[in-house]
């Protein structure tokens, strides 16, 4: 690319960051972080909520192994 093309992508996003700045103001910057943030925290509790039912699952799996096993053992004696 050759450098005046540089120059004038790079102009043309300041000019875009000038006019997105000058369209919002600092409060709704601060609610669209905000908003993120929240958003950010939702997923991560969905993730951990899914790992538990994963853990629990495997969990309950296994002490279903070790009853069948002791059951077995009590039959056979």
């Amino acid at each position: 690319m050759a450098k005046y093309e540089e120059d004038f992508m790079l102009r043309q996003a300041k000019q875009m960051a000038d006019l997105l700045g000058s369209f919002m103001d600092k409060e709704s910057v601060a609610e669209i972080m905000e908003m993120d943030a929240e958003q950010g925290q939702k997923l991560k509790m969905k993730a951990h909520e899914n790992l538990l039912e994963q853990l629990g699952s495997q969990a309950s799996q296994s002490s279903r192994k070790r009853e069948r096993s002791l059951i077995k053992r009590r039959i056979a004696e």
